[in-house]
């Protein structure tokens, strides 16, 4: 690497340390002006402007890679974190209610609008993964897309699942302090992802395999384990009992439920049972 290039660089990175963007900026195109075609430098210009607020150049430039390189699986990526911020839902939504905006039409059109930006981010997310199945930093992305913009049960559920098992694949083998960390990290947010797509689906076999799979390792991670939130993952099991309506299983499952919590009366036992069958019912697992 050219020395005044790699200068360049550690320079735009301490800058973009202290929030500098211009200066990043103005680093970064010194860099792509002397290389015009190389995309690693173009990307980091890109994903600058993005960072900086300036999306439609950010778009400008990762359409420039992706014209000469399609399968740029990090441009591809940048385009969609570019529609999403494009979509501005939280400043519309803000905008309508501030405005008392009582127009059904002028409120259903931004909407839509709003939806085709997500729909071109799932777009170009998708093609980022086609390229590249375990660029998990865009499935995350993708992830996160269908949790707040475009309820896709089955998408979730494909996207959770392939998380689950391909990033941090000895997860098991991992000591307790790591093991938390994942959980922190990513886990959780995807297993409470995956646990709800699936109920929603009506899969409950497999929503009560992920919840068993998400105790295990939350137990292992540390030597006290919180019992409230392990509670709460018994409580979507025996949801789930409850909506397969299969009595049998059911039972086994409060038995099991007893010898691990202790309760001092029957009827304490059966407030929880109550609780999670209303719960159940209105949809909340």
């Amino acid at each position: 690497m050219d020395k005044n290039i790699k200068k360049l660089l550690v320079e735009a990175k301490e800058h973009r340390e202290k929030g500098l963007f211009d200066k990043v900026l103005g680093n970064l195109h010194q860099i792509v002006d002397e290389y015009p075609n190389n995309f690693q430098y173009k990307y980091l210009l890109a994903s600058a402007y993005f960072e900086a607020g300036s999306e439609d150049s950010g778009e400008y430039y990762a359409k420039e890679i992706i014209e000469a390189e399609p399968n740029s699986k990090e441009a591809l990526e940048l385009l969609g974190l570019i529609c999403v911020k494009n979509a501005k839902y939280e400043e519309i939504e803000s905008y309508l209610k501030k405005a008392q905006n009582t127009d059904p039409d002028f409120h259903n059109a931004r909407m839509s609008l709003t939806r085709l930006y997500y729909e071109e981010a799932e777009s170009y997310l998708k093609k980022a993964l086609n390229v590249d199945p375990d660029f998990l930093n865009a499935r995350m992305n993708l992830i996160r897309l269908y949790d707040k913009h475009l309820q896709n049960d089955l998408e979730m559920e494909k996207n959770c699942e392939y998380m689950i098992a391909h990033r941090d694949p000895d997860k098991d083998t991992y000591s307790m302090e790591k093991k938390l960390s994942i959980i922190l990290d990513w886990y959780a947010f995807v297993y409470s992802r995956l646990k709800e797509a699936l109920a929603r689906q009506g899969k409950y076999e497999r929503a009560i395999e992920v919840c068993e799979e998400y105790i295990r390792f939350d137990t292992s991670s540390s030597k006290n384990p919180n019992p409230l939130e392990l509670i709460n993952e018994y409580g979507s099991i025996y949801k789930f009992y409850y909506l397969m309506k299969d009595k049998e299983k059911l039972e086994e499952f409060k038995e099991r439920y007893k010898s691990i919590y202790f309760y001092e009366t029957e009827q304490e036992l059966e407030h929880d049972y109550k609780f999670w069958e209303k719960w159940a019912d209105e949809g909340i697992f």
